[in-house]
């Protein structure tokens, strides 16, 4: 069983919602069937998108944005989640059912997204490269980044008759995904796993938060 973290671009100007871009948001609407009413209304918002920052002392030019929502915009979310959406009703699509997609208990193959962080799980090393590989060509289409250093794999094999952690070798832009050492735990939305499946991380937070 192999769990992998990818992620897409975070920091400065360079999150989820910073880098949809404007050309983007335009063909979403149309592959969702916004009605055109609404397609022009939110095109238009877009065109010719310029902001400026103002203090007490200046203000700049008007500076132009050709990709990505304000802070705090009401749309942004609803633009990102509709442009990712494209890239999972691809890989729902019917050439993948072969890798567990429709019927998926013995060989499970399940992508969970959440805003800009995803999480892979498959039951073979293969699938899991390959949905890899269609993710880094939707992010080249989309024109997002992906950051590579904030992504991991967790994997579990079988050995003889028992169960071990192991280290996949899965590769994302050309570069090999880092991997959690045997023993150690990831965070996931706030939940810690590990091979063991305990509470050990989290009852260490606690412990920190209220020493003894």
């Amino acid at each position: 069983m192999l769990y992998t973290m990818p992620r897409l671009e975070r920091g400065h100007l360079k999150n989820d919602i910073g880098e949809v871009h404007h050309n983007l948001i335009s063909e979403v609407l149309k592959y969702h069937h916004i009605p055109d009413h609404i397609q022009i209304l939110i095109s238009s918002r877009y065109s010719n998108f310029r902001t400026t920052i103002i203090s007490n002392s200046f203000q700049t030019p008007f500076i132009f944005v050709g990709r990505g929502v304000l802070q705090g915009d009401c749309l942004g979310p609803f633009t990102f989640n509709l442009s990712f959406k494209t890239f999972i009703n691809y890989i729902s699509a019917q050439k993948f059912n072969q890798f567990g997609f429709s019927i998926g208990s013995l060989s499970p193959v399940h992508w969970f997204q959440f805003p800009d962080d995803a999480a892979i799980i498959t039951s073979l090393e293969k699938e899991s490269q390959l949905l890899l590989n269609h993710f880094s060509l939707w992010c080249a289409w989309a024109n997002m980044k992906i950051r590579v250093d904030k992504c991991f794999t967790f994997g579990i094999k079988k050995a003889s008759t028992s169960s071990v952690q192991c280290l996949p070798k899965l590769i994302l832009n050309h570069d090999v995904l880092p991997t959690i050492a045997k023993g150690d735990s990831f965070k996931y939305l706030g939940t810690h796993f590990n091979f063991s499946i305990d509470n050990h991380d989290h009852m260490s937070e606690v412990l920190d938060l209220f020493p003894v």
